[in-house]
């Protein structure tokens, strides 16, 4: 990150101090969890927040090396907690963690709903996991999206049907 003022003064006004000790960015972030930085430049580049903080606070990123996190949060941008590592020791990682596909199931789905053996839906043919409450909420968006597609061309075809009534 470039050492001006204002964007240095932009940066942490986008991060918030937790007591875990990560420093956790607030700001627009990827569906995955990672913070996200704008560069004001020509181009406005996007650099993920972890990645901007760690180039501030260490100079750069070494060639070949990625930004790893010690304290497996995605949304930390606290130099502490950042390392510059290879692909293979985030794999590591990853695994030695149980965050690979596979591990235990988690406790919720993603909307924080209680994966219980009631809540729980498994697709016999693939083993997939979901949350019925999920589903059924899907479900029922989907239907509404559809009756009201239907409520539409029903009132569009009345409205022709009456047009052409008054034209004969």
């Amino acid at each position: 990150m470039d050492t001006d003022n204002s964007l240095t003064t932009r940066f942490f006004t986008k991060v918030e101090k937790a007591p875990s000790g990560c420093w956790e960015w607030i700001a627009s972030k990827t569906a995955d969890g990672y913070g996200q930085f704008r560069y004001p430049t020509s181009t406005s580049t996007t650099k993920r927040a972890h990645r901007a903080s760690y180039d501030y606070f260490y100079g750069g990123i070494p060639e070949g090396k990625q930004v790893n996190h010690h304290c497996d949060n995605p949304g930390c941008v606290n130099p502490a907690h950042l390392y510059a590592g290879t692909q293979q020791e985030n794999v590591d990682d990853l695994m030695a963690r149980g965050r690979h596909r596979g591990t235990t199931p988690r406790a919720t789905c993603n909307k924080g709903h209680e994966r219980s053996t009631e809540n729980t839906l498994v697709n016999e043919k693939t083993g997939m996991r979901s949350c019925r409450v999920c589903r059924v909420d899907y479900k029922n968006k989907n239907n509404e999206k559809i009756r009201a597609q239907d409520r539409k061309r029903y009132h569009a075809k009345k409205t022709a049907t009456k047009q052409g009534d008054n034209n004969e």
